[in-house]
């Protein structure tokens, strides 16, 4: 009877959850997360940035360095030449380029698989520019741009040019037809035909902390913020993204996003972890400690190919298998 009881509750159980995701919040389990302690990688401190190169292997900006993680094994590529930690990077076939303080620089992959890194400041039309931090880096056919404290560079033809100088520049996406920018107290900025075109006024986002922007639709944005939730962003329109949520966005203090599936969007948040949504806003799963997470404070997020979840906390990386028709019960 045991058995017959059981593989009757697993078959209603799962005819009711799509594969690579969970559509009832009352038929929830705990996905398969693997996690990946300090002792694990080599190096201790802070995980930020993460990718996937185009070998399949994971990435990982940390306080020692770039990070490797071929499945089975950890490696400590590269590490600026001030020694600084690294915020940010992005993959360009052989090339890696990094963003640390106040020093941006390029890792270039030889055919026996050497890394060899060099720094690329001194090719910033300004040498007097200050930067500090490079919070993002995003690539668009032939330009490299850096998100920095101080302003927006953009890396063309072996030359560095700076937009936006002054502006605390904090997330970049690829929208369906431009580049998109938020920054600090300032707002949304696009990038077409090298130009830098404010697209918002100072005075909508006076006293707003970005942390993400996240295109869902064509000319529609998530702007996720630090104390106020998350906005979006309508053909030149912005409203509170779901009024009735949005309470506890702000209290759990988001920063990160990425689109899960066609039906689904996930977020990471300081006090509980991945939370996720529909597209309306309304919250659908949400997945930390209980569920096997080392930490609920989630640095940033990036989705692979196979459609699953990777994660950065202060001391560990998790893996996170949404894109399974099997979960925890």
């Amino acid at each position: 009877m045991r058995v017959i009881l059981f593989l009757f509750f697993s078959f209603f159980y799962l005819s009711n959850i799509s594969i690579g995701q969970i559509t009832s919040p009352l038929l929830q389990g705990s996905p398969f997360i693997t996690n990946y302690s300090n002792d694990e990688y080599l190096e201790r401190g802070k995980n930020w940035g993460i990718s996937q190169g185009e070998d399949g292997k994971m990435y990982f900006a940390n306080n020692y360095g770039l990070v490797a993680f071929n499945g089975y094994d950890w490696e400590i590529l590269a590490q600026p030449n001030n020694s600084s930690e690294i915020r940010s990077f992005a993959i360009k076939n052989d090339d890696i380029f990094i963003g640390a303080v106040s020093e941006i620089g390029i890792l270039s992959r030889s055919q026996k698989e050497d890394y060899t890194y060099r720094a690329l400041n001194h090719l910033i039309s300004d040498s007097s520019f200050q930067f500090n931090d490079v919070r993002d880096i995003i690539i668009n056919e032939e330009k490299v741009f850096f998100l920095t404290d101080n302003g927006l560079m953009v890396l063309s033809n072996d030359s560095i040019q700076i937009y936006g100088k002054g502006i605390p520049f904090r997330a970049s996406a690829k929208g369906i037809q431009e580049l998109i920018f938020v920054a600090n107290e300032y707002g949304i900025f696009r990038f077409e035909d090298d130009e830098l075109e404010h697209i918002t006024t100072e005075e909508q986002f006076l006293g707003f902390a970005m942390e993400f922007v996240l295109p869902i639709k064509e000319d529609v944005y998530l702007i996720g913020t630090d104390t106020k939730g998350i906005f979006i962003y309508n053909k030149g329109k912005i409203n509170q993204w779901n009024s009735a949520t949005n309470q506890f966005f702000v209290k759990n203090h988001l920063t990160s996003a990425t689109i899960l599936n066609k039906n689904e969007l996930i977020f990471g948040s300081i006090h509980e972890g991945l939370i996720i949504t529909d597209y309306d806003g309304e919250i659908v799963n949400i997945i930390n400690e209980k569920d096997g997470l080392f930490d609920h404070n989630i640095l940033s997020i990036y989705k692979d190919r196979k459609g699953n979840i990777w994660t950065a906390v202060d001391g560990s990386f998790a893996y996170i298998e949404l894109n399974l028709s099997l979960i925890h019960i």
